[in-house]
C-alpha cells in the first residue's frame, strides 16, 4: 500500500541525509570506543588523544540525535556537524604530530563525512524551498518568523507558504529596500537570540524561545523598532493578501459586493473627435465662409 505524502513531508534528500548522518554517528561511536580501548592503534596514547576519543563519542551521540529529526532537531544536527569539523582537524593534527598515518587517515575521512553531510543538507533545503530571491538561510529564518508572528490556529496558510509568497514578491520588485530586508533577516538570525541569552541561531531555536525573541524585538526601542516593523510587513502582508485567508475573515472583493451586483458594468463608448473639420482651430472662420 502506498501512503499519500504530506505536502511538507521529508523530501528524498532529507531522507538520505537522515540515514547518512545516522551511519556516520555509529561510525564515530565505534571509532571513539576503539580509540579508548586500543590507543596504540591510532598513535601514541596521551591525554590529548583520549580527549579526542571522548569528544568523538559525544559527537556521535549528537549526530545520532540530530539524525532522528533533521528538521525538528536541526540545532543539534548543526552543532554536531560543527563538532565533526573540529574533530576532523584535531585527528588530522594529532596524526601528523604523532607521525601516525592512521590518525591522519581518520581525520581526512571525518572531513569527507562533514563535507558530504553539509552538501546533502544544503541540497535538502534547496529542494524543499527553492527560494527565488532570499538565500537558503534567510528563507529558513523567514519561515520561523512567520511561524511565531502569525497566530493562525485554523491553519489557513502554512508558514512556508507565507515565506514563499514573500520571497516571490521580493524577486519581482525592484527597490533599494530589498537590501535592508536582507540585513534585517541577518540580524534576526544571528544577533537577536542574544536578547534571551541564547548562543544559537534564531531559526534553530524552539517555538517558545523564538516567540520570546520576537516579543523582545517588538517591545524594544531604537533600531529594533524598525526591525519589528519590517518583520510585521514581511509576514502579515503575504498572509492577509492570500485569497483563502481573505475569504476566511469575511473580506469581499469590490466587484463581488452587493452594491455592485446590479450595476451596469458595460464600458462607456464615446465618439472620436472629428479632427478633419476644416474650421477646427481657426477662430476667424465660420460656417458661412471666411470673414470679410
Amino acid at each position: 500500500m502506498i501512503y499519500p505524502m504530506r505536502r511538507y513531508d521529508y523530501n528524498i534528500n532529507e531522507a538520505f541525509l537522515s540515514s547518512m548522518v545516522n551511519l556516520f554517528a555509529w561510525l564515530l561511536l565505534i571509532l571513539g570506543t576503539l580509540r579508548l580501548i586500543f590507543p596504540l592503534w591510532f598513535g601514541h596514547p596521551g591525554r590529548l588523544s583520549d580527549s579526542a576519543a571522548c569528544i568523538t563519542i559525544v559527537c556521535g551521540l549528537m549526530l545520532m540525535l540530530g539524525s532522528g529529526g533533521v528538521r525538528q532537531n536541526r540545532a543539534v544536527l548543526n552543532m554536531g556537524l560543527r563538532l565533526l569539523l573540529l574533530l576532523a582537524a584535531a585527528w588530522l593534527a594529532l596524526g601528523i604530530a604523532q607521525s601516525s598515518w592512521w590518525g591522519a587517515i581518520v581525520g581526512a575521512v571525518l572531513g569527507i563525512e562533514y563535507a558530504l553531510s553539509k552538501l546533502t543538507l544544503r541540497e535538502a533545503v534547496r529542494a524543499r524551498f527553492n527560494p527565488r530571491y532570499l538565500t537558503l538561510r534567510q528563507f529558513q529564518t523567514l519561515v520561523q518568523i512567520a511561524d511565531v508572528m502569525l497566530d493562525d490556529e485554523k491553519e489557513r496558510l502554512h508558514p512556508i507558504a507565507v515565506a514563499l509568497r514573500t520571497d516571490h514578491l521580493l524577486a519581482t520588485i525592484d527597490s533599494p529596500i530589498k537590501k535592508d530586508i536582507r540585513l534585517v533577516l541577518f540580524l534576526v538570525e544571528w544577533f537577536t537570540p542574544l536578547l534571551v541569552f541564547r548562543l544559537v541561531a534564531f531559526s534553530e531555536l524552539g517555538t517558545h524561545e523564538r516567540r520570546r525573541v520576537v516579543q523582545k524585538v517588538i517591545w524594544s526601542k531604537g533600531p529594533f523598532r524598525d526591525v519589528a516593523r519590517t518583520l510585521k510587513l514581511l509576514t502579515t502582508f503575504s498572509f492577509y493578501t492570500h485569497p483563502d485567508v481573505r475569504r476566511s475573515i469575511g473580506y469581499t472583493e469590490v466587484d463581488a459586493g452587493e452594491r455592485r451586483a446590479n450595476l451596469d458594468k458595460t464600458p462607456f463608448s464615446y465618439p472620436l473627435p472629428n479632427n478633419h473639420n476644416p474650421h477646427h482651430g481657426n477662430p476667424h472662420q465660420h460656417d458661412g465662409g471666411e470673414q470679410q
